[in-house]
């Protein structure tokens, strides 16, 4: 299943339930953040300190529009939300102007923050009014200011594009017929988040979808953008290459978007190819993508691995930034190659590229691998060595592609004359060992950023052609 990392934390799944335990099993499918419907549910108040006790650390947005309760009913409600710590609760201008005003005062004490909505159930009121309403909710500064209509025709979509543009952070949509493309709109147009069905079967609102079938018109969506780009692995979430190519963007003047997306086989690498301009790629698929690109480059063939996949005349071309990011990282440390030898920890597609990296330099260099055979091949393809138990006296340069390095070397061997460069950026096992040690470490952020430098620079140079 494709699952789209950098979309996740900007859904809310919307539901009810018929009972409590209906009501926890619905939180429990909550990907990242849900919204209680608890006007259209069947619960009591008690239920809400249950629900919250037994999911602390799961946010929560708190909606109870009016019905047949009073406004003095409905504020008692949303202080009991407010007090079991739910991260949003969602008042309407229109209705609820007096549980506003007298909830104030709670919300200064809470981390629960404020949702001001306006909903129209029957039209798109034209700019000039919705203006008005837009700013009468940022009078009262509430944390999110969210504007929902029912759009009967694509004037209504611009309408409401136009309205967010003037605060890029409100979340503006409609419902209905068009309400999956504007909620497409209004992500790309700033929001935080937007809102979905849990369930298909169980809308809030009318025309809501549910993840799956949003997720997959999220990827067809372009939304103006000149270049859209995602990093595919598994797993992704820790992913800092948005960060950088966001960086890179707003460098160059692109109108670019980039994403993390995991997938549970590269197969799935052939649903995505339609909507991209291109793709970075990490563990585990730097080996079995290259059977699924139209070409590759004579570094990715050597290398055998692919982190870099883009278009050349409407072929897809596999890529190796990777060699490249490691000989830019340790290029202060290269100048005397007959001086320096190498030890590599691992054996997989990022070691590949170290190995093809020092036999480009001429430095003598010896693999450790948790299986030696794996080892040994990688040695024998790039005329380097093995080693089983290896003294690390013996090495200058140090490149690690293994969470967990020190199950095959000895760190209190390190010393001062040693140069690490980690791969593992989001953890770096040697990060503590340098501090103890005084090795000079090169952190995997720095490979990171060079090899994705190496690879914008062929995404921009494929969308120029």
């Amino acid at each position: 299943m494709i699952r789209n990392r950098s979309l996740i934390p900007r859904i809310c799944e919307s539901f009810y339930a018929e009972n409590l335990t209906s009501a926890l099993e619905s939180i429990e499918r909550v990907q990242y953040m849900g919204e209680l419907r608890f006007d259209l549910s069947r619960l009591e108040v008690d239920d809400l300190n249950i629900i919250r006790n037994s999911f602390p650390k799961k946010p929560l947005i708190f909606t109870f529009r009016g019905n047949s309760e009073s406004a003095l009913e409905r504020l008692k409600v949303y202080e009991r939300a407010v007090e079991q710590k739910f991260e949003f609760i969602d008042l309407d201008i229109t209705t609820d102007p007096e549980i506003i005003s007298r909830l104030k005062p709670l919300l200064k004490t809470t981390t629960c923050k404020l949702i001001i909505s306006y909903h129209n159930y029957t039209e798109t009121p034209d700019f000039p009014t919705l203006r008005a309403i837009l700013q009468e909710i940022s009078q009262l500064n509430p944390d999110h200011i969210k504007i929902v209509t029912i759009a009967h025709h694509a004037n209504d979509l611009e309408s409401l594009k136009n309205l967010q543009s003037l605060i890029p952070s409100s979340l503006c949509f409609s419902m209905g017929e068009f309400a999956a493309q504007s909620r497409l709109q209004s992500l790309y147009g700033g929001a935080p988040f937007t809102y979905i069905a849990l369930q298909a079967n169980k809308q809030t609102a009318p025309g809501q979808l549910d993840f799956k079938e949003f997720q997959k018109l999220y990827l067809e969506f372009r939304g103006g953008k000149e270049l859209k780009l995602a990093v595919l692995g598994n797993p992704i979430a820790h992913s800092k290459s948005p960060i950088l190519f966001h960086e890179f963007f707003t460098k160059h003047a692109i109108d670019g978007i980039y994403e993390k997306i995991e997938l549970d086989d590269i197969q799935e690498f052939l649903e995505l190819k339609p909507y991209y301009d291109g793709f970075n790629i990490t563990a585990p698929f730097k080996k079995t993508i290259m059977a699924y690109v139209d070409g590759l480059t004579q570094e990715a063939e050597q290398i055998g691995a692919v982190n870099t996949i883009y278009k050349e005349h409407e072929k897809w071309i596999g890529d190796n930034t990777d060699f490249s990011g490691i000989l830019k990282s340790l290029k202060p440390f290269l100048s005397h190659p007959d001086d320096n030898t190498c030890l590599i920890i691992g054996a997989g597609g990022a070691a590949s590229a170290a190995a093809f990296a020092m036999q480009q330099k001429g430095i003598a260099t010896t693999i450790i691998n948790r299986t030696p055979s794996k080892s040994l091949e990688l040695a024998q393809k790039f005329g380097h060595k093995t080693v089983s138990q290896p003294n690390l006296s013996n090495f200058r340069i140090i490149i690690n592609t293994i969470p967990e390095p020190f199950s095959l070397v000895n760190k209190y061997e390190l010393n001062t004359s040693h140069v690490v460069l980690d791969a593992i950026y989001s953890d770096s096992p040697f990060a503590k060992a340098g501090i103890e040690t005084g090795f000079h470490l090169i952190k995997g952020e720095k490979w990171l950023y060079e090899q994705a430098l190496q690879a914008f620079e062929k995404f921009k140079n494929s969308i120029l052609q």
